[in-house]
């Protein structure tokens, strides 16, 4: 089972956020899954998953996540990942698009039900240093 969650979460990452469907995420995120660090109001499940893949690609033209690292025991998978894009759309907050490329760096906590589908999920982002490669905060010196 770990070995199939663990296909399951890279697969999510990267083809389904590049270039699946709704359907594509129905299939994987349980209906009431929970996405710990989704905007507030985004509503659980296949919905506030598609949500943030829509924006994600209205922002980051071409898109796609190199996986570094995936874990997995029992029901849970981590993964070491980075994200590829050219900001080509406005970030919250009203900050308009760059054009700049951003290689940003995570890691995603991924718990799956009994059913094989995606309950839980955890990520924490770097995301000064994505400001930083966008030129929006000054680098350390």
């Amino acid at each position: 089972m770990s070995e199939r969650n663990k296909a399951a979460a890279v697969r999510l990452f990267t083809e389904i956020f590049p270039n699946g469907t709704f359907e594509d995420v129905a299939a994987i995120v349980h209906p009431d899954g929970i996405g710990h660090e989704a905007q507030p109001g985004s509503p659980p499940g296949p919905e506030g998953v598609w949500r943030t893949i829509t924006f994600l690609r209205a922002t980051f033209e071409g898109l796609s996540y190199e996986v570094h690292h995936a874990l997995a025991e029992g029901d849970l998978v981590a993964l070491h990942l980075t994200m590829h894009g050219k900001q080509g759309g406005p970030l919250p907050g009203g900050i308009p698009a760059t054009g700049s490329t951003v290689a940003l760096r995570m890691m995603r906590v991924l718990r799956f039900g009994a059913d094989g589908k995606i309950a839980e999920d955890w990520g924490i982002r770097d995301d000064l240093d994505m400001m930083r490669q966008l030129g929006l905060a000054p680098s350390p010196t």
